[in-house]
Formats: C-alpha cells, structure tokens, sequence
C-alpha cells in the first residue's frame, strides 16, 4: 500500500469536513488561528484531518507515521506550529514540542479522551502504537 494510502487508511476524519494535504492543512490551521479559534484544539482539528505520512518540507524527509503504524504526533504538531509561528503563544508551543505538555483540552481533566475525541480514534491508536512501540523501546534501548 502506497504511503499515503496507509494514512488516509488509518485516519477517519469527518465527512462534514475531509481529509487534508499539507499545504492545504497549514493553510487551513493558520485560517483558523487568524479567525481567533484557540491554537490547540485548532491544532487538534488540523492533525484529525491531516492524511500525508510523510513529506519533504525545506529539503528535508518529515515522518509523521511509523510503517503505517506508529503515529508521531508531536512531530506534525511542531511542523504546523512553525507554520503558524507568530499566532501561536510561544511558551506553550515549547512546553508541547519540546516536553510533551499540552493545554488542557477539559476541565473535568478528562484529557486523554478528548485527545482522543480531537483527534479521531485511528490515529489515536496510531499514537499510542508510538508510545508503547517507539518510545518505551528508546526508553529500554537507553537504560
């Protein structure tokens, strides 16, 4: 299966609002941030509707997902977020892109499901195929 294929087959977004390539993803997320929607769940948005599994921005292979697998969503995060540098506060840009720490998604600190409602299921399966695959084996690979 073509990767971009792979995807799109992983990803379900609403069909109240389709998938996404990347120009037309960044574009959209910078609409978005310049109509005053706040940058993360805007963020969020943009991700459940992004379909690319990689691309070459500035010269330079961006893997987004892992053998179709493994979802690196912190990595497609940075990547819109310096699209959209300047409408995007920057300290919390950095405590997302460089720690992992979002804002609150909810108040009821139900975070993890709203992540997950935000950003559609299948990629959140994808997401924790990172966590579980790649991440705790860097982890043990360093220990």
């Amino acid at each position: 299966m073509p990767a971009a294929q792979k995807m799109h087959a992983i990803d379900s977004p609403s069909t109240q609002y389709g998938p996404l390539a990347p120009e037309a993803a960044v574009n959209k997320f910078i609409s978005m941030l310049e109509n005053g929607s706040p940058w993360y769940p805007a963020l969020l948005h943009i991700i459940s509707r992004w379909t690319a599994p990689d691309e070459i921005l500035n010269g330079k292979l961006k893997v987004y997902l892992i053998d179709g697998e493994a979802f690196d969503w912190l990595a497609l995060a940075e990547r819109l977020i310096i699209s959209a540098e300047h409408l995007v506060p920057r300290d919390e840009a950095e405590r997302l892109v460089l720690f992992g720490i979002a804002p609150a998604l909810s108040r009821t600190g139900e975070d993890e499901i709203a992540f997950e409602a935000a950003i559609g299921a299948s990629k959140y399966r994808a997401f924790l195929n990172y966590q579980y695959g790649v991440i705790v084996e860097q982890l043990v690979l360093a220990a």
